[in-house]
């Protein structure tokens, strides 16, 4: 991606690495980092070889906030989930002329995002739930606000709503927080149906 370049930022290759072990990836995906001509929230692109990108938003984010952000991207490279998105632009390219693959390839893209939380929240503690909600409010306040500043001035190139959800309303944000919460609270009740 041309508006993009490696990181070198020491302490964010620094927790990058920590998350690449805690998730025990065998294949580590680089990481770049978005310049600030095209302000987006942090994603992941490729299926065979992934590349994480952060946002130039981020550069000043407290260390367990990045830890929170390349947990959440990572199981998206864990899940394959790129997979899944390609196909859906493919079936959305082939029914074009169905309005409800437009509403099937963004409830799969928001089902990618709520999943990934789950996955998250399996490696932190209970009471983290909080404060990896605040990381998202985070990056979502801070993309609005760049988004708001350099209107009109950007290509909005990874707006693509099959490449990520980039959805910064409230409603969305509250569904994520709520499917967090009850994920949390019914983990037990799951396990306990699943025997």
């Amino acid at each position: 991606y041309e508006y993009s370049e490696p990181c070198t930022d020491q302490r964010t290759l620094a927790v990058y690495e920590d998350c690449c072990r805690k998730l025990g990836l065998r294949h580590k995906p680089k990481l770049r980092r978005i310049c600030d001509v095209c302000p987006t929230t942090p994603c992941v692109m490729g299926i065979f070889r992934s590349t994480v990108y952060l946002s130039a938003f981020c550069d000043d984010l407290d260390s367990f906030h990045l830890e929170h952000i390349f947990t959440h991207e990572l199981c998206h490279v864990k899940r394959r989930d790129m997979l899944y998105k390609l196909l859906m632009v493919l079936t959305t390219s082939v029914h074009w002329f169905n309005p409800m693959s437009s509403f099937l390839r963004n409830a799969v893209t928001e089902d990618c995002e709520m999943a990934c939380d789950a996955t998250v929240l399996r490696y932190m503690n209970p009471t983290d739930v909080r404060d990896y909600m605040e990381s998202v409010l985070t990056v979502a306040e801070r993309l609005r606000r760049e988004r708001k500043q350099k209107r009109g001035q950007y290509e909005p190139l990874f707006r693509a709503a099959f490449f990520m959800a980039n959805d910064t309303t409230p409603n969305y944000l509250k569904r994520r927080y709520l499917h967090m919460k009850t994920t949390r609270e019914k983990k037990n009740t799951v396990k306990l149906r699943t025997i």
